[in-house]
C-alpha cells in the first residue's frame, strides 16, 4: 500500500523521518508522524501524519498533525498551534480540538482505547520552573484526563499499552527513572503510581497482557499493570552460548512481547566489539 504524500507536500516533495508509529491491533490501521523532507514540504505541510487502512486499501495525508494514537479510524494528535486535535483519518479532516492549560504537548504512547500526551507548562510560584502534565485523551469520546506528575522541572514521559486494558509510563530526567505508573486503558485515568522517593523506580522495557517488562539495574523484573506490584518469577537461566565472548551472557527484560515470546538486543562489549553488530535475543513463552 503507497502514500501520495504529492497532494499535501507539493509535486517532488518528500518526508524526512518517522517521528511517531501508532497502530490500531483490532483493525490494522496505521498513522505514521513524518517530518518534512524540505523547506517547501515544511510551508506547505509541516511535520504530518500518512493515515492507512488495510481493510479500505486507502491511504491519506493529513497536514501539521502528529499522531498520538489511532481507533476505528480516529487519530488523536497534536497539531496546528500545538493543540490537542481529533482527525478523521480516512477523509484527513480535524474533526475536534481538545481544549488543555498547557503551553506545548507532545505524544508520548497509547493503549487500545486512549491516547498520552505529555504537556508542559511554566510554574510562575515560587519560582518560574516547568510542571508537567499526562493528559489521556479517550479515542472514542475526545475525553481528556490531567493527570500530574508530583514532580517540579523538565521530565521526559514514554508511555506503553499492554492490548488488554492498561497502560504504563516512566517519567525520567537525563535517563535517569524518576516515576512509574498505571492508567486504566477503560477510562483515562491514573489508577497507581510511585516515584523514586519510595523506591528504586525500573524502566520498563515492554508491556503485554496484563503484565509489565521492566529493568531495574541490572535485573529484569515483572510487574502487574493494574496494581503495580511486583509479580514472582523464576531465576532467568544464561541467555547466550558461552562461546559468545564479546556478549556478557547477562539476561534483560524483553523490549517486544507476544504470545510466542519476548526479544531484546545484546550489544557486544569488549575492546573488539565495535566490530560486532547487536545480536537477538529470544525468550521462550512462559506459562
Amino acid at each position: 500500500m503507497t502514500a501520495d504524500l504529492s497532494t499535501a507536500l507539493g509535486r517532488g516533495q518528500r518526508g524526512n523521518r518517522v517521528l511517531r508509529q501508532v497502530y490500531d491491533a483490532s483493525t490494522g490501521q496505521l498513522a505514521i508522524g513524518v517530518s518534512p523532507g524540505s523547506d517547501a514540504a515544511e510551508a506547505r505541510a509541516g511535520d504530518f501524519t500518512v493515515y492507512v487502512d488495510p481493510t479500505t486499501r486507502k491511504s491519506s495525508v493529513i497536514p501539521f498533525v502528529v499522531p498520538g494514537g489511532v481507533r476505528n479510524s480516529v487519530i488523536a494528535g497534536v497539531g496546528p498551534g500545538n493543540a490537542l486535535v481529533v482527525v478523521n483519518g480516512a477523509k484527513a479532516r480535524i474533526t475536534k480540538r481538545l481544549p488543555t492549560r498547557v503551553e506545548s504537548v507532545w505524544p508520548v504512547g497509547s493503549g487500545a482505547r486512549h491516547a498520552v500526551f505529555q504537556g508542559s507548562e511554566i510554574v510562575r510560584k515560587p519560582a518560574y520552573q516547568y510542571r508537567d502534565t499526562l493528559l489521556s485523551v479517550d479515542l472514542v469520546s475526545g475525553a481528556v484526563v490531567p493527570i500530574v506528575s508530583p514532580h517540579i522541572g523538565p521530565w521526559g514521559f514514554t508511555c506503553l499499552g499492554d492490548r488488554a486494558g492498561g497502560i504504563v509510563c516512566n517519567g525520567s530526567e537525563d535517563l535517569r527513572m524518576t516515576e512509574i505508573l498505571g492508567i486504566d486503558d477503560a477510562t483515562g485515568r491514573k489508577i497507581w503510581g510511585f516515584t523514586e522517593q519510595q523506591g528504586a523506580v525500573p524502566r520498563i522495557t515492554a508491556a503485554f497482557h496484563g503484565v509489565v517488562y521492566a529493568q531495574n539495574g541490572a535485573k529484569p523484573v515483572l510487574l502487574d499493570i493494574s496494581t503495580g506490584k511486583y509479580l514472582s518469577t523464576s531465576a532467568p537461566s544464561s541467555a547466550l552460548s558461552s562461546s559468545l565472548e564479546l556478549f556478557d551472557n547477562a539476561v534483560q527484560s524483553p523490549t517486544a512481547v507476544t504470545p510466542y515470546g519476548g526479544v531484546y538486543l545484546q550489544p557486544a562489549t569488549g575492546t573488539a566489539s565495535y566490530d560486532n553488530e547487536a545480536i537477538l535475543v529470544a525468550l521462550r513463552p512462559t506459562g
